[in-house]
């Protein structure tokens, strides 16, 4: 998925890699190894033209943590325009602020949890829990109850399909 990407934006995503804000550091400790429902998330992914701070293939799911650069005058109409054209590839996107992760790392990761069980029942697709997971995954007792987001924690922005709208 890298259309129309230039040599200079391949360069941008490994050094955004490399220096990662504290709330992507922390925020990648808890997504890395598929430690959420056995997915595998990439850290500052490519995809067209623009850079996600994680994503996952398989749900077809970007996250974004939005920081101080987010509140900028334009930021808002970029982040929506991106938004859209994730949309139109088929991505849906769930947006956090640096502030829920450092104050409610454990409902953001419930969260995305959340978001891609549900995703999952609407494409069908099969998740694949992992062997030994790395701490439990509170409210995920069974599927029917696993889909009930009971959480105050609510992404910011993203695609309305999944609840965080």
């Amino acid at each position: 998925m890298f259309y129309g990407a230039t040599p200079s934006i391949f360069e941008k995503t490994k050094m955004l890699r490399q220096n990662m804000t504290k709330q992507e550091s922390t925020l990648w400790e808890e997504l890395r190894s598929n430690k959420v429902l056995g997915l595998r998330f990439k850290p500052q992914h490519l995809i067209n033209t623009f850079i996600a701070d994680f994503y996952c293939h398989k749900m077809k799911l970007v996250i974004e943590i939005d920081g101080n650069s987010h509140r900028a005058l334009n930021a808002a109409e970029y982040d929506e325009g991106r938004e859209v054209e994730m949309q139109k590839l088929g991505i849906s996107t769930l947006r956090f602020t640096n502030q829920q992760v450092d104050d409610s790392l454990g409902e953001v990761v419930r969260k995305i949890e959340s978001s891609c069980i549900k995703i999952r029942k609407k494409k069908k697709l099969e998740l694949n829990q992992p062997s030994t997971p790395t701490k439990p995954w509170p409210g995920l007792k069974g599927e029917a109850d696993s889909t009930k987001d009971t959480s105050p924690l609510q992404g910011v922005g993203g695609d309305n399909s999944l609840g965080n709208g």
